[in-house]
């Protein structure tokens, strides 16, 4: 099509009218479009092209998509853009591609192989709430038992295996303790009976008050037809009418089917709500919500209209045609919607087997093997696919490009779960508590679902199988300590549940990288009758109790070494040498841990706080205060940094920290510091910040490979993964994470040392 800036400054042609809105939609706005790219050899303007792949015979999708004349549509700001730093790379939110209006397939001369996105006009104040129905009756008749699995079932990998699911046996959830559901059609809070139908609500609760089940209200609120008489809060009242079109009998509400003010109601359907999301039917997700009085976006005649500009067809040649929509995971995190940022939404989302989301461009409905949106259509050409059978990869599962999917809903339950772990702390690490102790309480269902009793174990948030590797985490920005539990314990420093702000598993790195180092460790739990809020060595010597998590380690594609616990056989010499109470009653002390282990599995996952005891080396070094100019991988710069570790003048290792922390402890030219060894490997973490990790990585980036050996994997490991730590009144406590050359450490006369993490 030519120079850039000349197709935006052409109003007159209508096709350069339309990709300039296809443009303005896909960076924001128009001026947010950069109209130049600079390379080593100087700026140039920044040209645009339309291609069209699929009006022909025998094409694929009809969508023509816009590409740039710089490399891979990175679109690199010169100096003299007025809106963007200069040298800054900008990209397009999504993949910009053009629809067209579904009304003139019919036209086109040529048929259509394959299936393919067309374009329907949005109503702006009504949403097609029927249109939704029909994609979930439709789902229900001929989608079979895949739509039905429960989405932490590991068995969603192969397309042999989907088959198997299709046909197999029938699948039952399972039993629900104790539930309440409100009954659509006699308006009143109910018990559930087994195997009922029923949809569930994600929303925002908001700051403002609102009607709750409590134990005061609860006989009120199952009389029959008395929600009728109540102040329910609107989103309450559009997600019941939703309920009762899709004609299904029975609605989840967290306020109103939680008893409020129960402790023990509370935990008990705490600990299942991974079965209460992944046993609904579908669950009605209010994304653009701000409160539980916001209601749902274009359901009621008189609510929230589109918060968007609908682009315009063009008329080109006699066809009409659009920007297509952006995709709903750009949707949902980059428009600034409260559902996304807050920490209790982030499970239901992802457990969900069907949603409906209310978004401020359009209504999106997906099921596991199929979506739809308001705004498009999908064209079926000739060619067919086995039934209730998809691709794989053409799975909302597992497809993070498809246009109506949640990106990391692909990811938390892989068989090689530590990819998928490593994806849910990033996200998760960055959203919002009104309170910051339900940290893992809102986690619950997540870490459930992630758990075979007979795989992993998770605790503190952290998997037991790889714990070295989960040790291992970085922030991504300013971290401040959580503080408290619920229950008035401490958090560990050694969990990033204890911590408020982002966080993120080292990108370069996974559990079969590392070689263990410790032989044992023993995780220290306090005792059901509480402690202090803090507490010293001597008080955890006394009072705690060991909890050893069982788990059977799985076959996996990449085989590591899984952690070693303290055996229950080893543990009496372990306490006599320790523990006072054990010395005076050995017998009654193996009792009570006996029952102590009962009480935490009771209480899976929701194991908030504990010690980790065990033996290792450390050695002291120093860490400069400037930053260096290598960064991690994958890891945000300008609020974490990585910093010099030094042994005399030698550079050793290198540490991840948050520029706050530094400035806080790094106030001298170089501060004295001690380390502890975690593991081993030849893995490092660091790339220099401009060429992207594609220079041969032996360690140069880490250490001073002109005085150490540099990382060869095919030789034994050559780097030490090492925790900052600070020790107070005998207990020790996380400060940052990083690597040491083993020479180094070796020359630094590292002492075996005992540990209690806290």
């Amino acid at each position: 099509m030519g120079v850039l800036r000349e197709v935006i400054h052409s109003p007159r042609c209508e096709l350069c009218s339309l990709v300039t809105a296809a443009l303005a939609e896909a960076f924001g706005d128009i001026d947010s479009v950069p109209l130049q790219y600079q390379t080593p050899s100087g700026i140039f303007d920044e040209n645009i092209a339309l291609h069209f792949s699929a009006f022909v015979q025998g094409g694929g999708k009809i969508g023509p998509q816009l590409a740039f004349s710089s490399v891979s549509s990175l679109l690199i700001a010169a100096p003299s853009h007025k809106r963007h730093t200069p040298g800054a790379t900008i990209a397009p939110r999504y993949s910009i591609s053009i629809g067209l209006l579904a009304s003139d397939f019919e036209r086109l001369p040529n048929q259509i192989v394959g299936p393919a996105e067309a374009l329907i006009p949005i109503n702006l104040a009504r949403a097609d709430i029927n249109k939704a129905r029909d994609c979930f009756a439709n789902c229900r008749a001929t989608h079979g038992r895949i739509c039905e699995i429960r989405r932490s079932n590991a068995n969603y990998q192969t397309e042999t295996e989907l088959a198997i699911l299709q046909h197999g046996p029938e699948l039952r959830r399972p039993g629900l303790l104790n539930l309440l559901l409100i009954d659509i059609e006699r308006m009143c809070i109910t018990a559930g009976k087994p195997d009922c139908e029923y949809f569930a609500l994600s929303y925002v609760w908001g700051r403002a008050p609102f009607l709750m089940l409590t134990k005061e209200n609860e006989s009120r609120l199952k009389e029959e037809f008395r929600l009728l008489d109540e102040d329910l809060p609107q989103v309450f009242r559009d997600a019941m009418e939703v309920t009762r079109i899709f004609g299904v009998g029975y609605l989840w509400i967290d306020a109103l089917c939680i008893v409020q003010d129960d402790e023990t109601r509370k935990r008990e359907q705490l600990l299942q709500m991974d079965e209460i999301f992944e046993s609904a039917s579908l669950t009605i997700i209010s994304a653009d919500g701000t409160n539980a009085r916001s209601g749902l976006t274009r359901l009621q005649p008189d609510t929230r209209r589109l918060s968007h500009n609908i682009p315009e067809f063009k008329d080109i040649g006699g066809l009409h045609f659009a920007p297509m929509p952006p995709p709903l995971d750009q949707v949902v995190t980059s428009s600034g919607l409260t559902w996304h940022t807050r920490g209790w939404t982030y499970q239901e989302g992802m457990l969900s087997k069907r949603v409906l989301v209310f978004t401020p461009h359009q209504i999106y409905y997906i099921c596991n093997l199929a979506s739809c949106s308001e705004g498009i259509e999908f064209i079926p050409g000739p060619a067919t696919r086995r039934e209730g059978v998809a691709a794989i990869q053409n799975h909302p599962l597992y497809c993070a490009s498809d246009r109506h999917s949640f990106t990391a809903r692909s990811q938390f339950r892989l068989r090689q779960h530590w990819f998928g772990y490593a994806y849910m702390i990033e996200d998760y690490s960055r959203r919002q508590f009104t309170y910051g102790s339900d940290i893992l309480k809102a986690l619950v269902g997540i870490v459930k679902a992630m758990t075979d009793p007979h795989v992993e174990r998770y605790i503190c948030g952290l998997p037991a199988s790889f714990l070295e590797w989960s040790l291992l985490w970085q922030p991504t920005e300013a971290l401040e300590y959580r503080g408290c539990t619920s229950s008035g314990l401490r958090f560990p420093s050694w969990s990033w549940i204890g911590w408020k702000g982002g966080v993120k598993m080292p990108h370069l790195l996974n559990p079969c990288q590392l070689t263990p180092t410790v032989t044992s460790w023993t995780f220290l739990t306090p005792p059901p009758d509480g402690i202090l809020p803090s507490y010293t060595e001597t008080e955890v010597r006394k009072l705690f109790i060991p909890y050893r998590p069982e788990f059977t380690p799985i076959e996996q594609g990449m085989p590591f070494q899984p952690t070693q616990w303290m055996t229950w056989r080893d543990l009496p010499a372990h306490l006599g040498a320790h523990n006072a109470t054990y010395r005076d009653d050995p017998q009654a002390f193996m009792s009570r841990v006996s029952q102590h282990r009962e009480n935490i599995d009771a209480m899976y996952p929701l194991i908030e706080t504990g010690v980790l005891e065990f033996t290792t080396t450390s050695a002291v070094f120093e860490i400069e205060s400037a930053t260096l100019a290598y960064g991690y991988e994958s890891f945000p710069r300008s609020t974490a940094s990585s910093f010099a570790i030094r042994s005399a003048r030698d550079w050793v290792g290198t540490i991840h920290l948050p520029l706050s922390l530094a400035r806080e402890r790094l106030k001298s030219e170089r501060t004295e510091a001690e380390f502890i060894l975690l593991s081993k490997t030849n893995k490092t973490h660091s790339t220099t910040a401009d060429d992207g990790g594609r220079d041969r990585d032996i360690g140069q980036y880490t250490f001073n490979v002109n005085l150490f050996a540099p990382v060869d994997h095919n030789r034994p490991p050559a780097l030490g993964n090492v925790m900052w730590i600070e020790r107070r009144e005998g207990l020790s406590y996380r400060v940052g994470v990083g690597q040491i050359h083993l020479e180094a450490w070796s020359r630094a006369q590292a002492k075996k040392t005992k540990v209690l993490l806290a």
